[in-house]
């Protein structure tokens, strides 16, 4: 009976060890973890050097809401600035943190010649920071949808001229 308990236990040991081994560090990455990312700072560039048809801009978010759209040089507008309400930043934290931003690839590339080039920076309290560029864009769908949800504020906030 005594050899049989003994033999549960040491299967249950080897199970534990197996999962603190194996499992755990599999689920804790040197990366910030999703719930504390504490962004300070996104921004968003696109060089717009094609023939002409690409937008050239700078989308500059601050933790605090505040944001800043500056077009290219040619194009004679002005800087924009709006605030975006604490849901909606709430919400661009936690779709670049599902997104998995961290673990992608710092550069993407294409092919096809004649397109922008995007820039994505993400800042950290931490003073960790990560940047991507993708040329396209053709990254994969997670860094697509940042950008989708970023420049839809361009149309879904009111963006006022800076002083």
């Amino acid at each position: 009976m005594a050899s049989t308990s003994q033999s549960l236990y040491l299967l249950f040991m080897k199970q534990i060890l197996v999962l603190l081994i194996f499992i755990l560090p599999i689920t804790i990455s040197c990366h910030p973890a999703r719930e504390s990312l504490n962004i300070i700072q996104i921004d968003l560039k696109s060089n717009g050097e094609c023939e002409g048809t690409c937008l050239a801009f700078s989308l500059t978010i601050y933790n605090d809401g505040r944001a800043l759209y500056i077009p290219d040089k040619l194009s004679n507008s002005t800087q924009l600035q709006t605030f975006i309400n604490k849901e909606k930043m709430d919400s661009i934290s936690q779709l670049i943190s599902i997104q998995n931003i961290w673990n992608l690839q710092e550069t993407y590339t294409n092919p096809r010649t004649d397109l922008p080039t995007y820039t994505l920076t993400i800042r950290l309290k931490n003073d960790s920071s990560k940047t991507i560029t993708d040329y396209g864009p053709s990254g994969p769908e997670a860094l697509k949808k940042v950008y989708a949800r970023l420049l839809s504020l361009k149309q879904s906030q009111e963006w006022r001229p800076v002083n």
